[in-house]
């Protein structure tokens, strides 16, 4: 994800808001960067999130399935006649992104934590939290939230739905934008939101498939492990029924060929067709085999 942080542009704006302030409201908000996992966030733990997202990252990380961002950031609190910063509120955000591969619908669900407070902001400073989120392409659905109580320590929960837009026969990608606002009692109006993109999924209707679904486009990995001399051949590299697999664009001619027992061919054969259609794999994507995996 695109570093959201606009403090670090809020200088540029301090002379217009100095104009335009109201008297006795000299201070604006702004949001920081990211932050490593630790400073002011010792209260926030990771529970909304999956294991493999649970540490902090300024990017999102993908499953076949879902995608997750894990952020630490702040508000700044800034005097906008010195223009020096009087404060800070850490807080967390966990945003998961999930698709299925027998449905068009792209669920998102969002859990905003505040943390700790330094400075001229403190931790029971009154702050409430707003949510827009729309699609930016390839899909409809939309959320626009009121402003929600934002208290230290207290998550702040929204879950939401939009749908693949994709047209019959084909595929295509969507992509929505989050656009984050917070209101504090000492604040003038921040003066923009905090927006970013969320994990990107691939959705198709190909006439190939028995139904609609999507992805996210992270690489598969089929399991091949318990099958016998299947597996004993793919593990050693060795010859097989045919490897790589006649369902390939890798098989053919040039791959090797053993004799194996019809058993392990048919639980082979099983084992494809289930990994193709619950994994979403279209033709021309690659995917991984493990002989290890089960």
């Amino acid at each position: 994800m695109a570093d959201a942080a606009n403090c670090a542009s809020l200088r540029t704006q301090l002379p217009s808001l100095r104009q335009s302030a109201q008297p006795g409201r000299t201070r604006v908000a702004c949001f920081g960067p990211y932050l490593p996992a630790g400073a002011g966030l010792s209260s926030v733990d990771a529970a909304a999130v999956p294991d493999w997202c649970a540490s902090s990252s300024p990017q999102w990380r993908t499953r076949r399935f879902e995608g997750c961002l894990n952020y630490n950031t702040y508000i700044g609190l800034v005097d906008i006649i010195s223009g020096a910063e009087l404060g800070r509120t850490y807080f967390n955000l966990q945003h998961q992104v999930q698709v299925r591969w027998n449905s068009l619908a792209i669920t998102n669900q969002v859990v905003i934590t505040r943390g700790e407070s330094e400075g001229l902001m403190e931790d029971d400073d009154e702050m409430a939290v707003e949510l827009h989120s729309y699609c930016s392409y390839g899909c409809s659905g939309s959320l626009d939230t009121a402003y929600t109580p934002f208290d230290r320590g207290d998550p702040v929960t929204f879950t939401y739905s939009a749908t693949s837009t994709v047209a019959e026969g084909s595929m295509a990608l969507a992509g929505q934008l989050h656009s984050w606002t917070i209101d504090h009692e000492e604040f003038i109006e921040l003066p923009d939101p905090w927006v970013y993109q969320s994990q990107g999924v691939r959705c198709d209707r190909v006439t190939y498939k028995s139904n609609a679904g999507c992805s996210t486009g992270y690489q598969p990995t089929m399991p091949h492990s318990g099958i016998g001399a299947v597996t004993t051949h793919v593990r050693a590299g060795e010859e097989c029924d045919e490897y790589p697999f006649a369902h390939s664009y890798q098989g053919g001619p040039n791959s090797s060929r053993a004799s194996v027992s019809s058993g392990d061919q048919r639980v082979q054969g099983g084992v494809m067709s289930d990994f193709f259609q619950h994994q979403r794999v279209l033709d021309g994507e690659p995917f991984w085999v493990d002989p290890y995996l089960s």
